[in-house]
């Protein structure tokens, strides 16, 4: 999760302040789960899904992924992209790597 959690963030071109700002988290919140000194509650997993203007599923799917195959072709396929062709993106590579 906490690989999964940098590369969307770095994909969305956002600073670990940024995202804990959108997501209303504590400011050191998101440097700690990156770290992996800090196991996220489902709460705060909900808070960034919203901060990454994501959905829990897409951002649990992108983890899985990142864990599964390495970040590299996550990170090619959601670069850039808005929030809705990231979803889409991640999903199309979800159900990708289940066949």
């Amino acid at each position: 999760m906490t690989q999964a959690i940098r590369e969307l963030r770095r994909a969305q071109g956002l600073s670990q302040a940024e995202l804990s700002e959108q997501a209303g988290l504590a400011t050191d919140t998101v440097g700690r789960l990156e770290r992996a000194t800090f196991s996220p509650s489902l709460n705060t997993l909900f808070s960034l899904a919203d901060g990454f203007g994501l959905s829990l599923v897409t951002v649990l799917q992108a983890a899985e992924l990142v864990e599964r195959e390495g970040a590299g072709e996550l990170l090619e396929a959601v670069a850039g992209l808005g929030s809705r062709a990231m979803e889409d993106a991640i999903a199309q590579l979800w159900g990708g790597s289940n066949e």
